[in-house]
């Protein structure tokens, strides 16, 4: 079962969204600021959080950034009011995270929550070659006391070689990847390939190599230097 933190000062708002996800299986936690949200998540093993971009004590936002750098990796969708969007996509990673203007249908809120779920669904939480850590949730690089932090599509297109390391990806896959991410991400495969490959050297020196195969595709190779 879902477990759902939702943090909203608005009694309407939570109301609404109690019922409709409580109908549709969830379990869900409501608070009304941040301090209260702080409770939950020290004693409750979570899902999603759904926070109120308008809060009492402090705004959606700055609940959100504390989160994130408190290590939490858990998936949020914000909800607002007016044309917010383009403010905070600006200010925030789209790591785990996505949005939701007021006012909204369940329909809308089931589609968004489903999306931000099935992104985390099925990854594995850490993937390990020799020295080198990958976090997947958090999308960190770890290689003993170095950490190097890695954007969404990199980091999913890194686990989308290593799952078939020494094998060749097909471009049409890593395509399809940048599509399911819908329309904030306009460039190649090439341009996120050669980003990846580049934070790789940069980390892990000659350990990995991603190799262009001609008029087949990608391949990630990893040798324990």
């Amino acid at each position: 079962m879902t477990k759902v933190l939702l943090v909203s000062h608005d009694s309407s708002l939570r109301k609404f969204i109690n019922l409709t996800l409580k109908f549709n299986g969830c379990t869900v936690h409501s608070a009304f600021d941040s301090t209260c949200a702080w409770k939950f998540l020290k004693e409750i093993r979570f899902d999603l959080i759904i926070v109120d971009y308008q809060l009492n004590q402090e705004s959606g936002l700055a609940f959100y950034k504390s989160l994130r750098q408190f290590g939490a990796s858990l998936p949020v969708l914000m909800v607002g009011e007016g044309a917010f969007d383009e403010f905070m996509l600006k200010d925030l990673s789209p790591t785990n995270y996505d949005y939701l203007l007021k006012p909204f249908k369940f329909c809308e809120l089931k589609l968004k929550i489903n999306s931000l779920m099935q992104a985390t669904n099925g990854e594995e939480d850490v993937l390990t070659f020799g020295d080198l850590r990958i976090d997947v949730r958090q999308q960190l690089l770890i290689l003993k006391d170095q950490i190097l932090q890695v954007g969404k599509i990199e980091m999913r297109l890194l686990v989308l070689l290593a799952k078939r390391t020494g094998n060749i990806v097909d471009p049409k896959r890593i395509k399809k990847l940048l599509e399911a991410e819908g329309n904030f991400y306009h460039m190649t495969p090439f341009y996120y390939v050669s980003n990846l490959r580049h934070k790789l050297k940069q980390l892990a020196g000659d350990a990995f190599e991603i190799t262009l195969i001609k008029n087949e595709g990608y391949r990630l190779d990893y040798k324990n230097v």
